[in-house]
């Protein structure tokens, strides 16, 4: 069913949907973008770089000196630029690029690549050189500086799934110079538990140190009231600059029982020390009941752990997405979140709503 021509009629279920229409429309620009770009590293990429990131320790005073090769595989001559910027990750791990000199740890004063323009016929290949060059006459902070070496190609035409669009190639080569005296520390910033079906947690880790930390290891633990494991969910090699934060997910295999459970988050920086946060979490028994007075009481018909039956009739369809929509701030909804949060993120809110809508919507196309 086109989400335009949705079956739910109540004003709270057509305003979501309608919101909801726009966001979609809005992704489906941005996931193009994406794959435009995608599209080049995985079908056809007229470019090849050698090696995309170099790493240095680094003294005052020393020159390092690096190169790496750009080939191209294309069959038509290519036109290459290259230049120097600034990148961060943000907190899901994600890059983003600034001007040269931009961010407080900058390399790129002390960075230099040459040739800046060169042009590659098909089979080709060029060597790029660089040179780290730190300052020994000035105080310099401790720690990693970094900056990147973007190598770009023309503008070009390619099909994609059946439309002609233009595209360029862009590749990042990461340069990382390490100043003694290095300080590796992790912080584990918060910790909360943000759904039970099935239960995951979401830790804010951030580099406290002045050294990158390109392999953070996260350990997840779920403990019963009697010491016994009963959940865990791991991540590896999380790389986190100085000054930086990532927000992590880590989802185990548990839905946990009405009971208590310990919680231990322990983060492996690389370095000793190892840093660890601890948590509790209580779960609720149900509460549940009819939510009008000629109704059943709310069924998970599935046995998944969500009650999408919610008029208790023994089917579900738009009846149930109707009444959520209309009790969906109602103390009986809210008091047994857990048996509502379709989404899995700790509340019940709009976004449970819309959740409902996409479960009616796979089971009744």
């Amino acid at each position: 069913m086109p989400r335009s021509t949705r079956r739910v009629t109540p004003a709270a279920c057509l305003s979501a949907g309608l919101s909801r229409y726009n966001r979609c429309t809005m992704r489906r620009t941005l996931v193009c973008a994406v794959l435009v770009t995608a599209s080049l590293g995985l079908y056809g990429a007229a470019l090849q770089i050698t090696q995309l990131e170099f790493d240095f320790h680094l003294n005052p005073g020393e020159t390092q000196p690096f190169a790496f090769q750009v080939r191209n595989d294309g069959d038509s001559p290519q036109r290459i630029t290259t230049q120097l910027g600034d990148w961060k990750r943000d907190e899901r791990g994600g890059h983003a690029f600034f001007e040269p000199g931009t961010l407080p740890r900058s390399l790129t004063e002390w960075l230099e690549v040459s040739p800046r323009a060169f042009t590659l016929a098909p089979g080709e290949v060029q060597e790029v050189a660089g040179v780290v060059r730190v300052p020994g006459d000035e105080p310099l902070d401790p720690g990693t500086h970094w900056g990147i070496i973007f190598v770009q190609g023309e503008p070009r035409f390619q099909d994609h799934e059946g439309a002609m669009i233009m595209a360029v190639e862009r590749f990042g080569v990461k340069v990382l110079a390490h100043l003694p005296p290095h300080e590796q520390e992790a912080t584990i910033v918060s910790m909360g538990v943000r759904g039970l079906n099935p239960l995951w947690v979401e830790l804010d880790v951030a580099n406290s140190g002045n050294k990158n930390l390109p392999n953070i290891a996260v350990h997840l633990q779920v403990f019963d009231r009697a010491g016994e494991r009963v959940g865990e969910a791991r991540m590896e090699d999380i790389p986190c600059l100085p000054g930086a934060h990532r927000t992590l997910r880590l989802m185990t295999e548990l839905s946990p029982d009405p009971d208590v459970y310990n919680i231990l988050a322990t983060v492996d920086p690389g370095v000793d020390p190892l840093v660890a946060a601890q948590r509790q979490v209580r779960g609720s028994p149900l509460a549940l009941q009819p939510l009008e007075p000629n109704w059943g009481t709310p069924q998970d018909l599935s046995g998944d752990g969500f009650f999408e039956d919610v008029t208790g009739d023994g089917s579900f369809d738009v009846r149930d997405v109707e009444a959520f929509a209309e009790h969906l701030f109602r103390p009986a909804i809210q008091r047994n979140w857990r048996a509502f949060d379709f989404n899995n993120d700790g509340r019940v809110d709009e976004q449970d709503l819309r959740a409902l809508e996409d479960i009616l919507e796979a089971r009744d196309p």
